[in-house]
């Protein structure tokens, strides 16, 4: 059944049952509705039913566009993994070897790039953990997408 099809069957439906209050909000439906939601209709009461089920389609979220991520050269590279790098960021202050301890930041293999034999971290990675210190704030590379 097409829309104008279903027009008459709903006038004719509206005639025997509804009431008069209920044709505005029902016309105002039936003009946003194309003819796939009525295809499956063959009574008058179906297109009733159909009008007054359906509900306007939600629109279709936009895939993300890709954005512009900042990363920093890292200045040297203390210790590694075979998953992530390591940075020394502080001791404990002592000078004996068996009580000397190193604190190390650690960042994802899978959070970096490397260009040209040089490890290059992303910014919020450095924001995030206070690494600025240990990063060249002059070899700053932006990457689309991440």
């Amino acid at each position: 059944m097409n829309k104008i099809q279903a027009l008459e069957k709903l006038n004719q439906f509206i005639e025997r049952i509804c009431s008069e209050d209920e044709l505005p909000e029902l016309l105002v439906k039936f003009e946003q509705m194309t003819d796939n939601d009525f295809s499956e209709c063959i009574a008058s009461n179906q297109v009733y039913h159909a009008i007054v089920g359906w509900s306007k389609p939600r629109a279709k979220r936009k895939p993300s566009t890709s954005k512009i991520q900042a990363y920093y050269k890292l200045l040297q590279i203390d210790s590694a993994t075979e998953k992530a790098i390591g940075v020394i960021t502080g001791t404990n202050g002592c000078v004996s070897r068996g009580a000397r301890s190193e604190f190390i930041q650690w960042i994802p293999l899978s959070q970096t790039k490397t260009i040209d034999n040089q490890t290059f971290v992303p910014a919020w990675i450095i924001s995030k953990n206070d690494l600025w210190d240990y990063i060249d704030k002059e070899s700053k590379v932006n990457i689309i997408g991440g």
